[in-house]
Formats: C-alpha cells, sequence, structure tokens
C-alpha cells in the first residue's frame, strides 16, 4: 500500500484476550467491526415461530435517528425511523432488548471496486434471509453476568459490551439464555449478521462512505477515504453511545469485535 492510499480503520490495543480458537477465515466483515481486538457478541432468536405469534411477545416500538455521511465524513442526511422489539427480563433489573428485523434479500459481499477490500470478500451473490430477532446491542457484562454468574471483561463496565469471550463462551451464553427464557436463542449466522449490519445499505459502511469517531468508537488515527482524523478513546464505551443503523441496531461497527 502507497502513502497515497487510504487506510481502512484499525482496531484499538486492549490488554492481550485470553487464548481462543483459530478464527473461521470464511468469516468476513464487509462492514469493519473496526473496534477492540476483544471478542464480544450480538446473539439472535429463531424467529419464525415468533414472527408468527407476534401478540404474545408484547412487541413495543422505538424510535430512532440515522444519519449519513458523505466521503469527507460529514452528516449530509438525517432521517427519522423507528422499530419493534421486546424485553427478556434477566432478573435483578437487567433486561435484553430484542429488535425485529424483517425478512429480506441482499447482496453479500462487497464490490471489486470497493477501496481496501479483501479477496474473501466475494464473490458478490444473492442472500435471502427469513426474518429475526437480534439484540439491540451488543452483549453487555450486565447480561453476560446475569446468565453465565461471572464478568470475564478487562474494561469492566455494566453498560459496556461483554469482551474476553471466545465464541464457546458465547456459544453457552445463548444455551443458558434459552434454558432460563424458553426461546431458542443462538449466535447470527454470518449472512444474518451481514444483512443485519447493512440494514438495507450497499456502502462500505451503514453510515455512508466512511466512518468518524463522532459516530463509531474506533482509534481515530487511523482513516477511510478522505475523512478527518479523530478521537483515540483507548477504552470502549457504553452501548447505544452512538447512532445506530437503520434497523435500530447500536454499535454493529466499533467498541468490540463480533
Amino acid at each position: 500500500m502507497t502513502p497515497e492510499q487510504p487506510q481502512r480503520p484499525q482496531p484499538l490495543s486492549p490488554p492481550a484476550p485470553k487464548p481462543q480458537p483459530p478464527p473461521d477465515l470464511s468469516r468476513r466483515r464487509v462492514i469493519q467491526n473496526v473496534g477492540w481486538t476483544v471478542a464480544g457478541f450480538s446473539l439472535a432468536i429463531v424467529g419464525e415461530r415468533l414472527l408468527s405469534s407476534s401478540q404474545r411477545i408484547n412487541l413495543q416500538t422505538f424510535p430512532f435517528e440515522t444519519v449519513t455521511l458523505n466521503a469527507q465524513g460529514k452528516i449530509t442526511n438525517r432521517s427519522n425511523r423507528e422499530a419493534k422489539y421486546f424485553v427478556e427480563d434477566l432478573g435483578n433489573g437487567v433486561t435484553l432488548e430484542m429488535v425485529q428485523i424483517p425478512g429480506g434479500t441482499f447482496t453479500m459481499g462487497s464490490p471489486e471496486g470497493e477501496a481496501e477490500r479483501e479477496s474473501n470478500e466475494s464473490p458478490q451473490r444473492q442472500v435471502k434471509v427469513p426474518g429475526f430477532f437480534i439484540g439491540k446491542y451488543e452483549v453487555t457484562q450486565a447480561q453476560y453476568q446475569a446468565i453465565i454468574g461471572t464478568n470475564p471483561s478487562n474494561l469492566k463496565g455494566e453498560k459496556r459490551p461483554v469482551e474476553q469471550v471466545s465464541w464457546d463462551d458465547a456459544v453457552e451464553f445463548c444455551k443458558k439464555l434459552s434454558q432460563k427464557t424458553g426461546k431458542t436463542y443462538r449466535l447470527p449466522s454470518e449472512a444474518e449478521w451481514e444483512y443485519a449490519c447493512r440494514a438495507g445499505t450497499t456502502t462500505p459502511f451503514y453510515f455512508g462512505e466512511t466512518i468518524t469517531t463522532d459516530l463509531v468508537n474506533h482509534d481515530g488515527n487511523y482513516l477511510y477515504g478522505s475523512a478527518p482524523k479523530g478521537e483515540h478513546r483507548q477504552q470502549t464505551t457504553d452501548v447505544g453511545k452512538f447512532p445506530p443503523n437503520s434497523f435500530g441496531l447500536y454499535d454493529m461497527c466499533g467498541n468490540v469485535w463480533e
């Protein structure tokens, strides 16, 4: 890469995580989760049965605002939206909010002309995704503590995303959550995650052509496109601090890797 070429934003550098299984190199991130290099996770719920009995789930509606950026990192549009969700009570005042994601078809992968793309982001293909529910936020330390009974995170904070968790840890969380609630929770598939993250967009990020540290928690010394340098917080932040995507999902870019 020559100095003139833009650099894709890089993750922050936290304390080293505990050893984890080798990564599945087939799992890609079209929209880079440019957060801490400590593993956190989102979770999904098998949706077919729930979607056909929405009245019994007691769906609620929440409003939110989305923003769109140009290549220079300037906000060019603001839009008011709303989404449906339900709340799981995990006990002791801890709750889990699950957002309804409508089914649809999207283009998975990135175009060959996208800056700094990697070879494993091809080929682009049309993928149909049935409707499902997914966590409004990354799983927090309070939620993980409520289900597992421990908090492995280095960067402590009840409303911060849990980190230092392996894939097996995340699967165990889903298993115990399913047992507690009577619903079938699991990790989202690669297609579900990308579909939920993109939220109908085809740009490198769901905010548009680039990101800034006003909208994403990442190391602002690393740029994408023509965005300006930004803040380097050197720590995770509480979930929900930054604007969501068009599905009402927060921190799908930044904070921690998923």
